[in-house]
């Protein structure tokens, strides 16, 4: 065999990630993962009015303080994103950056970010197409809804990753393109004048404000999920970034003038905003009969995108920890014929539908249970955010490319999120309180489990992080195609 043909001995013949579809997504079906993720056609429905309660008429100014936060994590996630493909996203990136005990942490976070906003959002959606039926539905015709949405999405999951993604986009896109809308209608049937954006500040509390650039980040929750894609993206290094960055400036701007239309619309401005929970099917009620029917759907139907891509992103990551040897091994298993995680979706959906059934069985209202678990998802991923964000000054020391923009992003992107973490919550009188100690319980439970499969087999250590690496064929098909 001649030298030419000479394969290095450093390249894989299989890929840790092997069994995943590699290489099939293109840049729409990855950028519909962040985008559904970070459901904005439902978040412009419901956060303005839960930030102006805080912020009072701070609040564009804590939307734009919250987009500057999200675009430093944002910066430091595509940083790793263009280096390494890893389907446990954040996970992966930490145990690069600061090694395996903050990844495990990192990972709980995750599996309590994603798995609580799926429940939370599968709450929601459930809700809303209730709302759509005849009559007077209850707890049960909510419950049997939910199940029946679980099952489709599985189903979709299973069956291709690819039509899962383009599922998501369609759905999403068409809840967005609903409310603005109905934004729009509102706009042109206002009686008053569209007010300034933004206005002086006044009577708002330090604590308050930070309070409401919380809140205001807790609309882009997911924005990172496409990472958990990057191994099934054509093009991951520069795809995944792509899609991040799009969510962002999207929702960012949607958010600023879903706030601004409801500032306007509302009497007293932000305490008329503060003084309800759905802003938007509010006003639609107020401005037009045909309008809510059509505002209640596009929610339901971007929460359903939300559920779906949380449950995806939450699978790739129980794939990558059970080929490292973390979770159960079955979870690692792909299905022959659709490459994709079919165990680890099965194990994912069951536990995401069954355990708000039990709240709504126990006597938990929706809304109440919706609340309660979307605050405890915010918490896991706020600290995965400020894990990655560490993370990258390390990670891009050890491989000697440290810059000083990229070390300025990490150190103020920390401190910020934990001055805001702070602030949102520990201030005086929040019933908040209960849910934070629910979700830092959890996320120590993971964490010490974890950390226990790891002791029992201490070489494990080393596969922590795993991601997806060039292999032979890869090489091979290259070779081919210039030879052609």
């Amino acid at each position: 065999m001649g030298s030419g043909s000479r394969r290095p001995a450093a390249v894989r013949t299989l890929s840790p990630l092997a069994g995943l579809s590699r290489r099939s997504l293109g840049e729409r079906e990855v950028t519909a993962q962040s985008l559904g993720t970070t459901a904005p056609a439902a978040a412009m429905s419901s956060v303005p009015a839960i930030v102006a309660a805080q912020a009072g008429n701070a609040t564009m100014y804590s939307f734009v303080v919250a987009t500057v936060v999200i675009v430093l994590v944002s910066f430091c996630i595509n940083e790793f994103s263009r280096r390494m493909a890893a389907s446990g996203s954040l996970y992966s990136f930490v145990a690069r950056g600061l090694g395996p005990v903050p990844a495990l942490t990192c990972g709980a976070a995750l599996i309590v970010g994603y798995g609580v906003l799926a429940m939370a959002t599968l709450v929601l959606a459930s809700t809303y197409v209730s709302a759509l039926l005849p009559g007077t539905p209850g707890a049960p015709v909510a419950v049997a809804v939910m199940l029946a949405l679980a099952i489709a999405a599985a189903i979709i999951m299973i069956r291709s990753v690819s039509l899962s993604s383009r599922a998501t986009l369609v759905i999403e896109l068409a809840a967005i393109c609903a409310v603005v809308v109905v934004i729009a209608v509102l706009v042109i049937h206002s009686r008053a004048p569209i007010a300034s954006p933004f206005v002086r500040p006044t009577g708002v509390s330090a604590g308050g404000f930070g309070a409401g650039v919380a809140l205001a980040i807790t609309a882009f929750i997911g924005f990172e999920s496409a990472a958990a894609l990057g191994p099934e993206a054509r093009r991951p290094h520069r795809t995944v970034g792509r899609a991040i960055r799009r969510t962002v400036a999207g929702a960012a701007i949607l958010y600023l003038v879903a706030s601004w239309v409801e500032l306007s619309e509302f009497p007293g401005g932000a305490r008329g905003l503060a003084a309800t929970v759905t802003p938007l099917p509010d006003l639609a009620a107020r401005t037009a009969g045909w309008l809510p029917p059509i505002l209640d759907l596009a929610i339901a139907a971007s929460a359903f995108a939300c559920a779906t891509a949380s449950a995806t992103a939450l699978t790739r990551l129980l794939f990558s920890m059970a080929r490292e040897r973390l979770v159960s091994r079955s979870l690692g298993r792909t299905s022959r014929r659709f490459r994709t995680p079919h165990v680890a979706v099965l194990a994912t959906w069951v536990v995401v539908a069954l355990v708000p059934t039990c709240l709504i069985a126990f006597g938990l209202g929706p809304n109440d249970a919706f609340v309660s678990l979307v605050t405890i998802a915010t918490f896991g991923y706020m600290l995965a955010y400020i894990l990655v964000c560490a993370a990258l000054p390390w990670f891009l020391l050890q491989i000697g490319e440290l810059t000083r923009p990229a070390l300025a992003a990490g150190l103020v992107a920390v401190l910020v999120l934990v001055a805001t973490f702070a602030l949102y919550a520990w201030p005086s009188g929040r019933t908040d309180r209960l849910l934070l100690l629910l979700a830092c319980a959890a996320v120590a439970a993971g964490t010490a489990w974890l950390a226990t499969r790891v002791r029992r087999r201490p070489d494990d250590r080393t596969r922590i992080g795993l991601y997806d690496e060039p292999i032979a064929s890869d090489l091979l098909g290259t070779a081919a195609r210039r030879a052609s």
